[in-house]
């Protein structure tokens, strides 16, 4: 998997890769991170004041992919995407049959991948 692909495909559905997106819970950036997610990957960084700032965002959204991964999430872009829309926790109690029929944020992620993925070749 390409992450710099898969982080604009997760961009772009989340938000239209617009960093001044503030979602109705309150996440922040062009990937929509909540405050939760922001503190335990960077708690470095003040979430309100560099939530809006590409790097910094992209960094923790990184770090978080790496996260899922050690937690035994598929390294692929449905599974990542679904566990970075539903949470680890819910992730993990769906499974496999409801995932792929109930997770269409998953479904918008990757087909957006490959659509990116294509426009690279």
């Amino acid at each position: 998997m390409n992450l710099a692909v898969f982080l604009a495909a997760l961009s772009a559905v989340e938000t239209g890769a617009n960093d001044t997106l503030v979602g109705t819970h309150g996440e922040r950036s062009r990937f929509q991170i909540t405050a939760t997610v922001w503190n335990q990957q960077a708690p470095e960084w003040d979430f309100k004041t560099w939530a809006r700032d590409a790097h910094r965002a992209e960094v923790v959204v990184n770090r978080q992919m790496r996260w899922f991964m050690n937690h035994q999430v598929p390294a692929d872009t449905f599974h990542l995407a679904a566990a970075w829309h539903l949470g680890l926790k819910r992730f993990k109690s769906w499974g496999e049959p409801r995932l792929k029929t109930d997770c269409d944020f998953a479904v918008r992620v990757e087909r957006t991948y490959n659509r990116l993925l294509q426009q690279q070749r």
